[in-house]
This record gives C-alpha cells, sequence and structure tokens, in this order.
C-alpha cells in the first residue's frame, strides 16, 4: 500500500511538472510563482500521506510491540527454567562426584582390610601349621612309646588303616588336656594295632593267598557274625574293592564302631537295587567273564533279581581286580529271593569266587541251618558265653579252611567296643 501511494505522488508530481513546463514557456515569472506553490503543494501532500501512513504503522506497531513482550517474556521465562535445570543438574553432579569419592575411599579402605586379613590369615595358618607339625611330633612320639605307631610297610590303604588314620586325626585335633578322651582314643588305636594283624593268621592267610574264596560265618544269635566278618574286611579290603550286601537294617551303634560302613552301606544299598545297571549288564554280557544260564534260571521267581545281578555287574566292572564281598545274611538273601540257600551259595560260590577269583563272607542267620559248610572254601563257628552284646567273651572254631595247614583251630574271644580281640596264649581244648 506506501509502495501504490508513493508511485501516485509521484505520477502527481511528474503531471505537475509538465503542466508548469508547459505554462513556462508562456511566462517564466509564473514558473518560479507556480514552481514555489507546487513546492509548498507537494510538502503539504507528504506530510499528509505521512500522517495518512502513520495511522497503518501504529496500528501494527502496536500488535507487534505485544506478540514481541510476549514471546520476550515466554522466552526469558524458558531461559529462567533452564537455568534452575541447568543448576539442578550441576547440583546432582557435584553430589554423584562427591559419592563417587566417598565409594572410592570405602573401597580402597576395604581393600586395605582384606589384605591385612589375608596377611593375618597367612600368618595364622602359617602359625597353626607349626603347631600342628609339633603336635603332631608329639602325637607319633606318644604312639610310638605307646607301641601304637604305623609301621612303614603297612602300604596298603586297607579299611582299617582308614579307621586308624581317622583315629589319628581325631587325637591330633584334641587339646592337650582332654586327658579323658584322649585315653579313649589311644584304647581305639590299640585295638586297631597296625603292627599287627587282629584275626587268626590262618584266617588271614586264607584270604591273601591267590586266587578267590568263600568263607562261611555261622553261630548262634548275638555271637559278633557280623563283627568277625567286618573286622576280616578291615584287615584284608580296601574301600573301592568291597562290596556290602546286606538284607536288614544296620543297628546304628555299628556305624560308630565302623564309620565307614555308613557311607559304604548307603551306596552299596542304591548300586544294587539299580534296576537300570542291571539291565545294561544283561544287554552288554558276552558271557566271556560269566555264563549267567544257571543264576537266571535260579531267579526267575525273584521279585527283585536285579540285587543279585549287580553283584555280578561289579564284579565285572572290577575284572581283573578282585572284590571282596559280605553277604550279611546269606539265608534272609535267599529267603527274600525265593530261592534255596543252597543253590544259591553253590552258584555264587562258582561263579564270584572260582571263576572270577573274588573273596567270599556269607554269614548265615540260622544256626540249626546245615550243609553250607560243604558248599565253601572254608567255615567258622562262633558261640558266645555271655548274654551282653556289648562286651562279652566267646568261643571260636575255624572248622575248615581249604588249602590252608590250620595251626590254631580254636579261640577265646572278647568282644569290646564292637571289636573282637583274640586271647594271646589261651586255647581252647
Amino acid at each position: 500500500a506506501d509502495k501504490e501511494l508513493e508511485e501516485l505522488l509521484a505520477e502527481k508530481h511528474r503531471l505537475r511538472v509538465d503542466r508548469m513546463e508547459a505554462e513556462a514557456k508562456m511566462d517564466p515569472e509564473l514558473i518560479i510563482a507556480v514552481g514555489r506553490d507546487s513546492i509548498a503543494e507537494s510538502q503539504e501532500d507528504l506530510q499528509v500521506a505521512i500522517e495518512q501512513l502513520s495511522v497503518p504503522e501504529k496500528v501494527i506497531e502496536d500488535p507487534l510491540k505485544q506478540v514481541s513482550s510476549s514471546g520476550d517474556a515466554d522466552i526469558q521465562n524458558r531461559m529462567d527454567d533452564l537455568a534452575k535445570v541447568t543448576l539442578e543438574l550441576q547440583r546432582t553432579k557435584e553430589e554423584m562426584e562427591s559419592t563417587i569419592g566417598e565409594l572410592e575411599d570405602k573401597r580402597r579402605i576395604i581393600e586395605e582390610e582384606e589384605a591385612e586379613e589375608k596377611a593375618a590369615l597367612a600368618k595364622a595358618e602359617k602359625t597353626s601349621k607349626k603347631k600342628k607339625k609339633k603336635k603332631t611330633k608329639k602325637v607319633n612320639d606318644r604312639l610310638k612309646a605307646e607301641g601304637l605307631d604305623m609301621p612303614d610297610e603297612m602300604k596298603k590303604k586297607t579299611l582299617k588303616y582308614t579307621a586308624y588314620q581317622r583315629r589319628l586325626r581325631e587325637l591330633e585335633k584334641l587339646p592337650e588336656g582332654d586327658i579323658e578322651e584322649i585315653e579313649r582314643i589311644q584304647e581305639e588305636l590299640a585295638l586297631l594295632s597296625p603292627e599287627e594283624i587282629l584275626i587268626p593268621q590262618d584266617i588271614y592267610t586264607f584270604f591273601t593267598s591267590p586266587g578267590g574264596h568263600s568263607l562261611l560265618v555261622r553261630g548262634q544269635k548275638k555271637t559278633g557274625k557280623t563283627t568277625i566278618a567286618l573286622q576280616i574286611v578291615e584287615e584284608i579290603a580296601e574301600v573301592d574293592e568291597l562290596l556290602y550286601v546286606p538284607s536288614r537294617s544296620m543297628d546304628r551303634r555299628r556305624f560308630m564302631q565302623y564309620p565307614w560302613l555308613l557311607e559304604k552301606e548307603e551306596k552299596d544299598r542304591k548300586f544294587l537295587g539299580d534296576k537300570k545297571q542291571m539291565k545294561s549288564f544283561l544287554d552288554s554280557n558276552d558271557q566271556e567273564n560269566f555264563d549267567l544260564t544257571d543264576v537266571r534260571r535260579l531267579l526267575k521267581r525273584s521279585p527283585a533279581a536285579q540285587e543279585i545281578f549287580n553283584i555280578y555287574a561289579r564284579v565285572d566292572e572290577r575284572l581283573p581286580l578282585p572284590t571282596i564281598i559280605v553277604f550279611d545274611r546269606i539265608d534272609k538273601l535267599a529267603e527274600r529271593h525265593r530261592v534255596d540257600v543252597g543253590d544259591l551259595v553253590e552258584i555264587l560260590h562258582k561263579d564270584l569266587a572260582k571263576r572270577a577269583k573274588s573273596q567270599l563272607i556269607l554269614i548265615q542267620e540260622q544256626p540249626r541251618l546245615r550243609g553250607l559248610d560243604s558248599m565253601v572254601d572254608g567255615s567258622i563257628i562262633l558261640k558266645s558265653f555271655s548274654d551282653d552284646d556289648r562286651e562279652f567273651t566267646g568261643h571260636m572254631e575255624v572248622a575248615k579252611l581249604l588249602d590252608i595247614d590250620v595251626q590254631e583251630p580254636r579261640y577265646f574271644y572278647k568282644v569290646k567296643g564292637g571289636r573282637f580281640s583274640f586271647m594271646k596264649g589261651v586255647k581252647s581244648i
């Protein structure tokens, strides 16, 4: 609009100048007067135009000022808010840096404390080892003085060796002032007596001679049948060589007397009851080690045949190494499998003792049962003179030991603390 107005005014002025130039040709003085008037008139026209233009300028300036004022206020508010946020972030950053510094200090303190603790533990352990070494030497000296030290030639880690070492560790842990407990463990160490064999020499020779053997242990109730069987395996067997076949729940006192038996019995029970193990053995058996025809026929009516077959499986997996098997009780085992005890003993003796060269100890529960002696390589008979099952004396007869020239067929024995001691210098007649 302003531009158009300016163009109109310029066109008007041009027309006036043209008119005045035309009139000047007629009268020069008039030209001057008209020019003066036109200039004045033009100024008036310009002033009017400017005044006219000032009205829309104000109309425009006022809203612009309002908008500018409003925008400036909004921007200022936003800038104020941004300044507050920036200030808060700065404060948070400073707090985080302070916290990180505190954590670093704590970490450094903890690391220093851990280093000090490790150094203290290492020092204590070093001191403890020195003390233990001195104490072990004292214990060994005391045992040597008592005649209970372990001879160097006892290399095989039999169950007796394991039991001796266990008791020895217990003794080393005891304070020197605990005289009563020290004496108790020394008595147990004396019963284990590593420097001598704690079963009759003839029985020891019988089981340690080449080949497999079977021994029947029989007698009245509470005569020590299981005790003598466990004591025999302690002398001749390592823990991995032994397979314990129970037919009853074990008296808990027995585990106190023979600590290795608890874990062994639980482990062997689980193995013997494993049907998958039986299936794997039967599927893979190529009759190279065993001909299972007779035992399959014998167990056709058994409700739990896996127990017997898994005995064969254990012997098979250990071959050519020997396995020492304790059947506690063989007559109860036959009853559970619904077979004749004589047939069972005959097959086990043939397959396991003779063919696989295993060592069998068969405990017989029923004292009146006769005829089993002829099916095995050896037999011993026990008779007790007391009704006390914790401490009693008795008589043992070595009825048979195949290929052994029996030097002492009869012994008096004493059972105390769950262990046999055969009376030296006392012979039965």
